[in-house]
């Protein structure tokens, strides 16, 4: 604000012209939130779904199956196998598994879709007050807060189901911020406790919201001019907190998310790429053009690359600048350091993720280039009405108007791919011919709509780019198999894939299940074997458990009993196998397998171990007690069983349920005999292509890979 008067009178005027333009305020950030909504309603529809959705929802269990089991379970992902690769985000969880509860099919999207829109609408009302508290002015704050809505740089945040962690984080990142600027205008504790609050949301949102501290030190210098001792010591508490946050993400992500340093023992590659990816950050908010979620990785970093050698001179020369022009007014400065320091956990200095540069790594970073716009907008409204200049009231806002439409029409054009899966891949090799990764992904979604021979183009061209992409050449030895392929380079590409990643057993055992597709049993059995015996000491023994159920479906029962037992045995809480033991005790045609009392047992464990409605438990409780004689409950779980099946979406499941409860209605046990489950088995789960997780799911009885061992 440019000042007020000193009288009373003066500061009645003053309170009342707060009032005025707190509800001019209130209007204008109505009117900018219609209008994100607006231009963002594409993204109600969208089904396009990239890998991390399908580990975040359709494969994660505690999603699927509700629970205030699962919500312990998130908050324990510490300690726990996790669901998500290590990532600690409990409350993202937890609302992703709300949008569940509410949504009606497990396929339906729009409910996730609408609570990121709503997420993204709340970020920019928030961001519309944190400047008015800062600046004062009304209208400077509705239209930055407009540019950041409208931005297109928020689409992947907004589209991107799983980056819900991202635009929640941000949601309490910015209740936090406002809430120490309330404190440093009003010392109260309640604000203070408020903002400690609230940043503990947001770290339980996403931890890359660490830096906030260090981001309200800066504002004490500029805006807040009150940085010294007191204010330093306000920060304490914040910073512990961080540091605690700080190590449960080293202590989740250790092992899974594979956190390193990118420098490789070249001293110069961190600023080379610091330097990069700063100035791809700053191109692509000033100039958003070919915004895609996937950026292909450059081949060379060093000076060879001229992208590289120009970022490292712009970023000296943009140091330079504003060394300069903070001799006059310290606001370009601190804001970019602003950005620059909230952008540091995800700007390649450790890297815990494959991508160097991702659109959704500068959404909350960009409040600092959002602050010195203000401030250049509030120093031009200062200097107009200095000058007694009405330009003001019409110039400034319609500048805002039409930077605003511009980010309108990038943002809807940025929209359309995110309409479907298929199209948002095909979209970005349009960008990145090359990308291998995006062939892959591309392959895996034909696949899975059963467009085989295209699939298995596209993992030949992922191959060609990247002949160590293990995912590839396990995908490309599924499509061989699939479609009758070649068996020698089918298992050129599973031995391949094994080489490359001895540890993880999906390529082991899709090599085992393939063989028996084929009818050489004895080689299935054998890769089986080689894989149990690999993956010692690894929880879950999956090679272990599907070796022994396919010697059951097979008809070795006893051997194949032997090793469900020995799964067990090594992995007590290991949920698949305790299921899988306890079906075949509970509906294996001979007599002298059958075992109805440990069934029910193993199935009441399992019911414990699922945390919630697991259709597959219930279906196996009905048949235990009903191979008890049981018959009367075995009926009710059984119904409760189709129920379940029927809100989840599985109808075909719960037809089966509903067959096997007619035999007990007639007071029969179901009995089935595995050589008739062993083709049904191979028919029907021969392969799916909706990643890894999905994959093994499908082979090994819904759910392997899924698996929680707890």
């Amino acid at each position: 604000m440019c000042g007020h008067g000193g009288t009373k009178r003066g500061r009645i005027i003053t309170r009342d012209h707060s009032v005025a333009r707190g509800r001019v305020l209130a209007c204008l950030v109505l009117a900018v939130c219609s209008a994100v909504f607006v231009v963002y309603l594409p993204a109600l529809s969208a089904e396009a779904m990239l890998l991390d959705d399908t580990q975040y929802i359709s494969e994660n269990p505690l999603i699927q199956n509700p629970s205030w089991g699962a919500v312990r379970r998130f908050f324990c992902e510490v300690w726990r196998p996790s669901t998500v690769r290590g990532y600690y985000q409990p409350l993202t969880m937890i609302s992703l598994m709300a949008d569940r509860c509410l949504a009606g099919t497990p396929d339906d999207l729009s409910v996730y879709h609408r609570t990121n829109l709503l997420l993204h609408i709340g970020n920019t009302s928030l961001l519309a007050m944190l400047i008015y508290l800062l600046f004062g002015e009304p209208v400077v704050a509705a239209g930055v807060a407009l540019l950041f809505g409208l931005h297109p740089i928020a689409v992947d945040s907004v589209c991107w189901i799983s980056e819900r962690k991202t635009v929640l984080a941000s949601l309490f990142a910015l209740i936090s911020l406002i809430l120490y600027v309330r404190f440093t205008q009003r010392p109260h504790a309640w604000f203070y406790i408020g903002c400690l609050f609230a940043y503990l949301l947001a770290l339980l949102s996403k931890p890359i919201t660490v830096p906030l501290p260090a981001m309200m030190l800066l504002m004490d210098c500029w805006p807040l001019h009150r940085l010294g001792r007191r204010s330093v010591l306000e920060k304490l508490p914040l910073f512990a907190i961080a540091a605690v946050s700080s190590v449960i993400t080293y202590v989740s992500q250790s092992g899974t998310a594979g956190a390193h340093w990118p420098g490789r023992g070249n001293l110069l590659h961190v600023p080379m790429v610091l330097c990069h990816n700063v100035v791809f950050y700053l191109c692509k908010l000033i100039l958003p053009l070919n915004l895609s979620p996937h950026y292909e990785p450059p081949s060379i970093i060093g000076f060879a690359n001229p992208a590289f050698a120009a970022s490292m001179i712009a970023c000296v020369l943009l140091v330079l600048l504003l060394v300069l022009l903070c001799r006059r007014a310290p606001a370009p400065l601190i804001g970019s350091l602003i950005f620059f320091v909230m952008l540091l956990p995800a700007i390649g200095i450790v890297k815990v993720t494959n991508p160097l540069v991702a659109n959704r790594y500068v959404y909350l970073p960009f409040i600092g280039i959002l602050l010195v716009l203000a401030w250049c907008l509030t120093q031009l409204r200062c200097v107009l009405q200095k000058r007694k200049l009405q330009t003001w009231y019409l110039g400034v806002p319609l500048v805002i108007l039409v930077l605003g439409t511009l980010g309108a029409v990038r943002t809807r054009q940025y929209l359309r791919p995110w309409g479907n899966t298929g199209e948002l891949h095909r979209y970005m090799l349009r960008l990145f011919p090359d990308a291998p990764m995006v062939h892959n992904d591309l392959g895996l979604y034909l696949a899975s709509h059963g467009r085989y021979q295209e699939a298995i183009g596209h993992f030949r061209s992922a191959l060609r780019t990247a002949p160590n992409l293990w995912q590839a050449h396990h995908n490309l030895a599924l499509g061989l198999d699939q479609t009758g392929g070649d068996t020698e380079e089918m298992v050129q590409h599973y031995r391949r894939a094994v080489e490359l990643v001895p540890t993880d057993m999906t390529a082991r055992i899709s090599l085992g299940l393939a063989f028996c597709h084929r009818g050489d049993f004895d080689r299935g059995l054998a890769a089986l074997r080689e894989a149990a015996e690999v993956e010692q000491g690894l929880r879950p023994p999956l090679a272990r458990y599907a070796l022994g159920y396919l010697l059951i479906l097979h008809g070795q029962t006893r051997p194949g009993f032997g090793c469900l037992r020995e799964t067990l045995s090594v992995s007590p809480r290991f949920l698949l196998a305790t299921k899988g033991l306890a079906w075949f005790l509970a509906t294996h045609p001979a007599e002298e397998f059958r075992d109805p009392r440990e069934a029910i047992l193993l199935a009441e464990r399992a019911r414990s171990l699922a945390q919630g409605q697991d259709t597959d438990v219930l279906d196996i409780l009905a048949a235990a007690y009903a191979s008890q004689g049981r018959y009367d409950k075995a009926v009710d779980i059984a119904k409760e069983a189709a129920r379940v099946s029927v809100r989840l979406g599985d109808n075909d499941s719960a037809m089966q349920i509903e067959k096997r409860s007619c035999l007990y209605e007639a007071h029969r046990p179901y009995h089935s005999d595995p050589h008739v489950q062993f083709e049904e088995f191979m028919s029907q789960n021969r392969h799916a292509y909706d990643g890894p997780q999905a994959r093994l799911e499908n082979l090994l009885r819904k759910g392997m890979a899924t698996e929680q061992c707890h």
